[in-house]
């Protein structure tokens, strides 16, 4: 049979003992602590995520206004391309007025100078005329062969002066 002596009883006692003194001292404390280490991480993870929740939302924010520059930038692109339009337009149609208005003053000046000059020469075929019918028929009425030349004069075509028919 087993016999129980005093050293077995002993070591019983001394055992538990160990045991209530360890969980005690030692098995609460460093359980204790490790439970604060799981609640700082815990915490740190938390703090983290909401970090990065936070950094997320920045972005979203950043890329917002980043979009809302970008189409501000186009609008404002496309608007100066619509004014750089209608100001080319407005100066291409006040070049076309004054180059218009260049030509008509020319086209003006042109005549007034051709009118001029049918005028003086005119007044020179008529007098060389005169000359050489002086010269051909002697001395005749000036008034008489004025209103000839003039009526020879008059039915010439200005346009064509100059021109060999």
């Amino acid at each position: 049979m087993v016999q129980i002596d005093l050293t077995l009883i002993a070591s019983v006692i001394n055992f538990f003992l160990l045991v209530w003194l360890l969980q005690r001292v030692l098995y609460k404390p460093v359980q204790n602590l490790l439970q604060e280490r799981q609640k700082t991480i815990e915490e740190k993870l938390a703090a983290a995520a909401e970090r990065e929740r936070r950094a997320a939302s920045k972005e979203e924010e950043y890329e917002q206004h980043l979009a809302e520059s970008k189409k501000e930038a186009q609008k404002v692109l496309k608007s100066a391309t619509q004014q750089g339009e209608a100001l080319k337009q407005e100066i291409l149609a006040k070049a076309k007025k004054q180059a218009a208005e260049i030509i008509a003053q020319a086209q003006r000046q042109a005549q007034e100078e051709q009118a001029q000059l049918w005028q003086h020469f005119r007044g020179e075929v008529g007098k060389v005329a005169i000359e050489l019918a002086e010269k051909v028929v002697g001395e005749l009425d000036e008034e008489h062969y004025q209103k000839l030349m003039d009526n020879i004069i008059s039915q010439l075509d200005p346009n064509t002066l100059g021109e060999p028919k």
